[in-house]
Formats: structure tokens, C-alpha cells, sequence
């Protein structure tokens, strides 16, 4: 407790002298520092200038600048540190002015040769005598200036990216970039390093006619987008896009005209494609329902020809064109081969009878058919399958010559002679009594009883039956035989045949 007591007093004794004197000597620190003004060393940050640039990238008597320096954007701003030893109020004033303080290359000194020149940073402080301070150090001391010649050149103006796709039933054609041409300046190295210029263009569910201005860029011969200051005439250009409506017009069977040489015939007409793609003004489109070929003479043919016809030509008198990746031209094929001439022997159990009579004999075993056609369609003709068919409707009983009609393959016909078969038509009734039964009835026989016997055996009578009379009038469809025709078929042969 008695230490307390004399820290405490050790303290806090004379203590306004103590105050007094700590102020005295803080006094006196400021007095001195102020009128001996220490030497010491600062870093001042400032950024690099550039004088005299006129001098070299001017402009010439044409209006163009005669140079550019390069990297002048990459020197402009750049950062340059300045060490400098002055006294205590000097650098005060520096720090409150750091304006005063600049660091500068002059291009007055320098030509366009297209190489990289060194320059010397010199430094400037506004306003303070050199006496008043030192530069230690300036960091970097030199930089490197590339000066090239300006050139300009022309480059067309080409389509970059055509994007979208144009409206359902629509096709936008090939745009059309006016102005044609760009001018571009700049550094030669750059200027020289251009690939093209381009525009773009987007053409999504277009549906009518584009017009608008796109930007330019450029591309380099590394097909990059340039970023390197150039001069562009201009940054746009006016891009215009038909966009046409696109249909399907068929196109109809070529016409045939003349006959080809003697013994040859027409296998086949093809022709391909069987539709025209065309594209143009809506109201063009819907105007035209079809293409008519013109007409192919084929007299005196003896062999296939191929014709082709330029479809441009049925659209001269339109604004309609071609559809582009679709065919231009339609190319017919007039296939012209030798014909035949064949006969076939028909069999009757390959004859129908359409109306059937009670009973048909046939007085034929066979019938004669003969053919012509190319040979490939005659050589194909089966002949077990060549099925006639005769009508008998409305005939009367009686003896005839009636056509047999044959159904042919596609592209053979019947010639010659028409194919005809005899039949003999009964009703199936006994024929009438002739002079023999009325000598029976002399002789005192009973036509009562013969009636009656046939009664009871109706086979006998049957089995004893003459042939029926002939009928008396003939049907216009067939023609009756001569009483001395051949003697008949048997009936079942008659029999195998179908009934229709």
C-alpha cells in the first residue's frame, strides 16, 4: 500500500511542469524539422503520354493519315513509376498535386518502317525546380513504338450466316448486299491480315420480301473476327431477301403422235420426274396447274429413244423458276419393241356358255385363236389359261356358228379371223313325227299306246329320240349351220362346261 502512495506521488508531483515540457520539446521537434527540411526519396505513379504523334500519322494531301502507330493503345495509359529524392516540403507538393508530375515518349523522332523502335521515357514535374529534386529511377525506361504505312483497301461484301428458315411453303432466295464493295484503313500489317467482310442475315418464318441494314464484321486469314482498330467506310449494309412461295406442279403424260416402223409397236411410255418443284411470286404459283410436254413424233420408230425437255422452257413466260437441288429437266423414255403374231388351238372344255339351253352339243373340239402383241406379252400367254366364253342367250334350238369371246393380256389383241365354235341347241322335247309314223298309223299302230310306253320307260324314248329339228329363225348373234354339218360332238362335253 506504501508504494501506491509513492508511485502515485511520483506521479502526479509538479505535474504542469511535466505538461509544460512535453509540449515545449514537441514544439521544438516542428521548429526543427521546418527550418532544416530533411532529404528523403517517394515513388510517384503516373501514366505514360504521347507528344508529336501528329508528326507521324498525320494526315496527308489525300485526307488519309500518311502512318498509325500500332500499339498506340496498348502505350496510351500504361503505367510509369518515377523515384524521386527531394526534400520534405518538396515532395509535399507533389503529393498534393500529382498532376504536376508526367512521363512522355516524343514520336517526333520516329518514322513508319513497320519495326519495332525503342523510345526513351522522359519525365517532367510541373512547376518545381530541378535544384529542389533527383530522379533515382524511372520504371520502364524505354518502350517499344511499331509505326507502320496506312493503307486502304476494297473488299466485297460477302454473306456470312443466312439463319432460320423461311415460313412453312416459303424459301427465301439467295440475298442481295448493296452497297457490293467496302474500303477498309488501317495498318498495313492489319489491313493485309483481312480474309473478307461480312453480314448476316436471319430469314426465321419469313413469309414475305426482307429488307434491312446488317452490321459488318471482319475476318482475319484465320477466319477470326478482327478487333484491331481499322478504319470501315461504313459499319452497315443493306441486305434484301426474296422470299417466294415454292409449289408442286405435276406434270402431265407426255403426247404421242405418229406410228412407229411396221412390226413394231409402243411398249411403254415413262417419264421422270413426274413433278415440277418451282419457286416464285405466290400468285405466279398459284396460277399454274400443270406442264404440258411437248409432243413426241415417234413415225417410223424401230427402237427406244429418251427425250429430254428443259423445264426452264415452260416457265419463260413466268416469274416462276426451278426449286434449286431438284431436277431441271424431265427425261421421257418411248420403249419400242417387235411384235408378234401367234395362234393358239382352244380346246372346248376351256369354252363357258352364258345362257345356257337345255342342252348344247358342241360340233368343234377345238377353236382357233389368233394373237399379236410385243413377244415378251405373247411368249407369256399360258395357253391352258386362255378361257372363252360364248353367249347362247336367246337362241332358239337349232344348229350354229357363234363367236367365242377371249379375255387377253394387256397389250395383245385378237386378229385374223374371229374365233367362232358350232353348237347345236335342243330343247330337250321328242321331234315332231315324220312320213315313217304316219305309215305306222296306216298299219293300224295306236300313237295312243307309243304315248303311253314312252310314259312308262321315259329313258327308251329318250336313248331313241332323233336329233331336234333346226329352228326355224336364227338369232342375229350367231349363224345356223347347213343341214350337211358334220356329225356333232358328243354332249358331255357340253356338260363340262361352266354355266355362267
Amino acid at each position: 500500500m506504501k508504494k501506491i502512495r509513492k508511485l502515485s506521488k511520483l506521479i502526479f508531483q509538479n505535474l504542469g511542469w511535466k505538461i509544460l515540457s512535453v509540449a515545449a520539446a514537441i514544439i521544438l521537434w516542428i521548429i526543427c524539422i521546418n527550418v532544416a527540411d530533411p532529404v528523403s526519396n517517394q515513388q510517384f505513379i503516373t501514366t505514360l503520354k504521347l507528344i508529336n504523334e501528329e508528326r507521324v500519322t498525320g494526315p496527308a494531301a489525300s485526307g488519309t493519315p500518311e502512318a498509325v502507330l500500332v500499339n498506340g493503345a496498348s502505350l496510351r495509359g500504361r503505367s510509369v513509376a518515377i523515384n524521386i529524392r527531394a526534400t520534405r516540403r518538396t515532395l509535399s507538393e507533389l503529393n498534393r498535386d500529382r498532376s504536376k508530375i508526367s512521363a512522355y515518349i516524343d514520336l517526333g523522332q520516329f518514322t513508319a518502317t513497320g519495326k519495332p523502335q525503342s523510345a526513351r521515357v522522359a519525365y517532367d514535374l510541373t512547376g518545381i525546380e530541378s535544384e529542389q529534386y533527383t530522379v533515382s529511377g524511372v520504371e520502364p525506361a524505354e518502350v517499344e513504338v511499331l509505326i507502320e504505312p496506312y493503307i486502304t483497301k476494297s473488299f466485297p461484301i460477302l454473306l456470312g450466316k443466312q439463319s432460320g428458315e423461311a415460313g412453312e411453303g416459303y424459301v427465301a432466295l439467295t440475298p442481295v448486299i448493296t452497297p457490293a464493295n467496302v474500303s477498309i484503313g488501317g495498318a498495313a500489317s492489319l489491313i493485309n491480315s483481312v480474309a473478307s467482310v461480312r453480314v448476316d442475315v436471319s430469314v426465321a418464318d419469313a413469309a414475305q420480301n426482307i429488307e434491312q441494314d446488317e452490321k459488318l464484321y471482319i475476318l482475319n486469314t484465320s477466319g477470326m473476327v478482327m478487333s484491331d482498330p481499322v478504319d470501315l467506310q461504313f459499319n452497315t449494309a443493306r441486305v434484301f431477301v426474296t422470299v417466294n412461295k415454292y409449289g408442286t406442279i405435276p406434270i402431265e403424260n407426255p403426247r404421242i403422235t405418229g406410228n412407229v416402223a411396221s412390226g413394231y409397236s409402243i411398249a411403254g411410255v415413262s417419264f421422270e420426274p413426274k413433278e415440277a418443284e418451282v419457286v416464285g411470286p405466290e400468285q405466279d404459283v398459284d396460277a399454274l396447274s400443270s406442264i404440258q410436254l411437248n409432243t413426241i413424233n415417234v413415225n417410223n420408230w424401230s427402237q427406244t429413244h429418251t427425250e429430254v425437255f428443259e423445264l426452264s422452257e415452260y416457265l419463260a413466260d413466268t416469274n416462276l423458276t426451278i426449286r434449286e437441288e431438284t431436277p431441271a429437266a424431265v427425261e421421257v423414255t418411248i420403249t419400242v419393241a417387235r411384235e408378234a403374231v401367234k395362234t393358239f388351238i382352244v380346246p372346248i372344255e376351256q369354252l363357258h356358255i352364258r345362257g345356257m339351253s337345255t342342252e348344247v352339243v358342241f360340233l368343234d373340239k377345238d377353236v382357233s385363236l389368233t394373237v399379236k402383241g410385243l413377244e415378251r406379252n405373247i411368249n407369256a400367254i399360258v395357253p391352258e389359261e386362255l378361257n372363252g366364253v360364248i353367249d347362247i342367250s336367246g337362241l332358239t334350238p337349232g344348229t350354229y356358228r357363234v363367236p367365242v369371246e377371249f379375255t387377253l393380256p394387256s397389250g395383245v389383241m385378237a386378229v385374223g379371223t374371229p374365233a367362232e365354235v358350232g353348237v347345236t341347241i335342243s330343247d330337250g322335247q321328242p321331234p315332231l313325227p315324220e312320213d315313217g309314223a304316219e305309215d305306222g298309223a296306216e298299219d293300224g299302230e295306236n300313237p295312243a299306246e307309243e304315248d303311253s310306253a314312252s310314259e312308262e320307260n321315259p329313258e327308251e324314248t329318250e336313248n331313241t329320240a332323233e336329233a331336234p329339228p333346226e329352228a326355224d329363225t336364227p338369232s342375229p348373234e350367231a349363224s345356223p349351220e347347213p343341214s350337211s354339218s358334220p356329225e356333232p360332238s358328243v354332249t358331255p362335253a357340253a356338260e363340262a362346261a361352266t354355266t355362267e
